[in-house]
């Protein structure tokens, strides 16, 4: 069924939105002894202080993926945990679940209703992604809309140092360079909300990665403003441009939820390494 194919390779995609920007992950990021301006530490401040102050975030979702001329949307759910579960359940038709995805520290598990088979494997058996150094917490913080520093489970109030910033109009741009990863993140001066978060990876024109993660509509919630509107644009070399809209609404924080999936006896696992370089050409 095309719906399931495309939302195999959607999750697919949503696990290299975390990869794109973090190759070669070093653990322990070198922090400038150099403090930045103190009007600068007040703003990146305030943008670090408007994470959303929950456990919980679940909303209901509608998802709209698009991949060369293909378009298609989806609905579903979001489900998360911090520090512990990222979970997005999509529904075909508004009847016929497609399939789950599942993002834990250890593991990352793809599952094909319409097929009856799943996918499970911890981060260093995908040997498409094995090399790049994907992270769990910068994944995250994506979707979390929160800063990150790649190797870190959280950015402390020491570590804000580590980025730069600059004006731009009505708006701040932090910065944030190792290697031949850049990431960026556009603020609001009055309100310290992230708007456009971008990670770059690779020095030569037209071989770079590039992602770019758009917030809109921000509602209250958990004691700040939470985006429920989300737009994704992914480049890799030699792959064709993903596109993805996640829309929100709904948001809670509601806890009664499991957050471990529970794939039935009669599925097949499939092997990693045969299915997603095959998924990866549609």
């Amino acid at each position: 069924m095309k719906c399931s194919r495309i939302f195999v390779v959607a999750a697919i995609a949503l696990l290299l939105l975390g990869s794109c920007g973090t190759k070669k992950v070093v653990e322990n990021v070198n922090v400038p002894d150099e403090s930045v301006q103190t009007k600068d530490m007040r703003m990146l401040r305030k943008v670090h202080g408007n994470a959303v102050n929950e456990m919980f975030v679940t909303s209901k979702v509608k998802v709209n993926v698009g991949m060369g001329s293909k378009d298609i949307s989806l609905t579903g759910s979001l489900k998360m945990k911090r520090d512990d579960v990222i979970r997005i359940q999509l529904v075909a038709f508004g009847l016929v679940e497609v399939g789950q995805l599942e993002i834990t520290k250890d593991y990352i598990l793809v599952v094909d209703r319409m097929h009856k088979r799943y996918m499970k494997a911890d981060y260093s058996k995908l040997s498409f992604l094995k090399n790049s150094g994907l992270g769990f917490y910068s994944l995250q913080s994506l979707f979390w809309n929160e800063l990150f520093l790649p190797g870190h489970n959280k950015v402390t109030d020491g570590e804000l140092g580590s980025f730069d910033t600059s004006g731009q109009g009505n708006d701040i741009v932090i910065s944030y360079r190792r290697g031949g990863m850049a990431c960026r993140w556009t603020a609001g001066q009055t309100d310290g909300l992230i708007r456009k978060t971008s990670v770059e990876y690779g020095a030569q024109a037209g071989k770079k990665s590039e992602l770019v993660w758009g917030y809109s509509d921000f509602k209250p919630f958990g004691g700040g403003k939470y985006p429920t509107g989300n737009k994704v644009t992914l480049v890799i070399p030699g792959k064709k441009e993903l596109r993805l809209e996640i829309n929100l609404r709904n948001v809670d924080n509601d806890r009664k939820w499991d957050t471990r999936m529970k794939i039935p006896a009669k599925y097949k696992e499939v092997n990693t390494d045969e299915i997603l370089p095959l998924l990866m050409k549609f």
